[in-house]
């Protein structure tokens, strides 16, 4: 079976990021994302994190979004 992506490189801190892109507001737009893998040791990484978690919906919010910045 064919890797879909590459492994991430063990030896330096890395994270991969879902980008989802914007649409024409169309409701029979396609779902279009992309998925690319950045340096932890990138001082100017930026990303928004959506964070949702499938088991106790009490404890999660599940539209909880942050604005962060790896340091």
């Amino acid at each position: 079976m064919e890797l879909l992506y590459q492994t991430l490189d063990a030896s330096s801190p890395q994270i991969r990021l879902w980008s989802l892109h914007p649409g024409s507001g169309s409701i029979a737009d396609l779902i279009l994302c992309s998925l690319t893998t950045h340096s932890l040791d990138d001082k100017n990484l930026r990303y928004e994190a959506l964070l949702y978690v499938w088991e106790t919906p009490l404890l999660w919010n599940p539209y909880m979004s942050m604005d962060l910045k790896y340091q």
